[in-house]
């Protein structure tokens, strides 16, 4: 803790708000050509900029390998063979809004059959033993050793979106239908 004496002269402090982000105004405007001009150049007529020596020149051919022209646009290539436009946001800067096409450039019908596979089908019956998932609200001071399902239980009744109802063994309905993705089969 410091210590303020009478004598003491303390300087105010001036806090000024700024009207955007601080490291907007800490970038000065200049018309230098974006980094990438070298490599856009080296791709288009296949020279290399003027006062390289060789270690520059192998450089410039290692990062142009990642790269391809189209017309007047950069790409960079990614691992999975996809083209990554690169003139847009160092050009144009991070645009306001984003306009998309929901990703209709992308296999959508084998991302789908993918994710579909992974999906486990559940059907529960009338009568059947389960056992409900435990969803911790409260920490539990066992920790990694609290008990992950609870139950037997029975099901009582099965709606068709998934919803079903459980009771206890002695008969004892619960009020509130438990999702059949919290459930599973219990085989005493």
């Amino acid at each position: 803790m410091a210590s303020i004496s009478e004598g003491n002269i303390i300087e105010p402090l001036e806090i000024k708000v700024a009207k955007g982000p601080t490291h907007c105004n800490a970038i000065e405007a200049s018309e230098a050509k974006p980094w990438y001009e070298d490599i856009k150049n080296f791709l288009q007529t296949g020279q290399y900029p003027p006062f390289t020596d060789r270690r520059d020149r192998k450089k410039l051919r290692c990062l142009a390998i990642h790269y391809f022209l189209s017309g007047e646009i950069l790409y960079r290539r990614s691992f999975d063979s996809t083209l990554l436009r690169r003139d847009v946001i160092a050009r144009y800067g991070v645009p306001a809004t984003i306009i998309t096409d929901n990703a209709k450039n992308l296999n959508n019908k084998r991302m789908t059959q993918a994710f579909n596979a992974k999906v486990r089908h559940r059907e529960f019956s009338l009568g059947d033993l389960v056992l409900r998932k435990v969803l911790h609200v409260a920490p539990d001071s066992r920790g990694k050793f609290s008990y992950k399902y609870d139950g037997p239980f029975v099901v009582k009744e099965t709606f068709s979106g998934g919803a079903i109802i459980l009771s206890d063994m002695d008969g004892t309905e619960n009020a509130l239908p438990v999702n059949a993705d919290a459930i599973k089969k219990y085989y005493p």
